[in-house]
C-alpha cells in the first residue's frame, strides 16, 4: 500500500465516524466542512492525476448508493430517522473515493463479498446506535437481505472500477503507441 492509499483509508474512517457522529448531533456545518475537506484533499493530492476516472465513478456511485439506500428505506428494509438525510450521501461519496485507492486491491479479491455481507449491515447497525435509521422487526432476515445487497453491490462496483481502469489501460496503450510512431 502506498502512503496515499493508507492516507485514503484512514481519512475515510475519520470523515465516515465523523459524519455520523455530527449527524446524530445534527451539527450541519461540521457535516459540510468534512465533506469539502474531504473532497478537496482527495481531488487535489490523492486523485490529482486521474481526475477523468476518478469524478464520474465519485458520482455515479454516489448516486447509486443513495438511489439504493431511498430506495430500501421507501420499501422499508429500514427506515431513516426525520425523512432522507443529507448524510447519506456524504458517506457514498466517502466510499466511492475508497474504490481506486485504498479498497482497490479488495475490492478484486473473493474474500471481499464474505466481508460486504457483514460489514454492509454493520455499518448501518451504527447508525442505528445513534438513532439515525431504524430496522422494523423482524430484523435478522432484514440484515441478511441487507447483506445480500451489500455482494451485489460489490459486484456492480468491480465492474464499474474494472471498466474504468481497462480504459485508462487502453488509452495509455494507445499513447505509446503514437509516441513510438513519431
Amino acid at each position: 500500500m502506498q502512503a496515499k492509499d493508507i492516507f485514503n483509508l484512514v481519512m475515510f474512517y475519520l470523515v465516515w465516524w465523523g459524519t455520523v457522529w455530527a449527524a446524530s448531533r445534527q451539527q450541519q456545518v461540521l457535516l459540510w466542512a468534512m465533506a469539502i475537506v474531504f473532497l478537496a484533499v482527495h481531488l487535489g493530492w490523492v486523485a490529482r492525476r486521474s481526475l477523468d476516472k476518478e469524478i464520474p465513478l465519485l458520482v455515479v456511485v454516489t448516486v447509486l448508493g443513495s438511489l439504493g439506500d431511498y430506495l430500501f428505506s421507501r420499501l422499508g428494509l429500514f427506515e431513516f430517522t426525520g425523512g432522507f438525510p443529507v448524510w447519506i450521501p456524504m458517506v457514498w461519496l466517502y466510499f466511492a473515493a475508497t474504490l481506486r485507492w485504498s479498497f482497490r486491491t479488495a475490492l478484486f479479491k473473493r474474500w471481499i463479498c464474505f466481508a460486504a455481507f457483514f460489514a454492509g449491515p454493520l455499518s448501518y447497525a451504527t447508525c442505528i446506535r445513534w438513532d439515525l435509521i431504524s430496522y422494523e422487526a423482524p430484523v435478522v432476515p432484514r440484515w441478511i437481505a441487507h447483506g445480500f445487497i451489500w455482494v451485489a453491490w460489490i459486484f456492480v462496483l468491480r465492474r464499474m472500477v474494472g471498466k474504468i481502469d481497462a480504459r485508462s489501460a487502453q488509452q495509455n496503450r494507445s499513447i505509446i503507441l503514437n509516441l513510438k510512431m513519431d
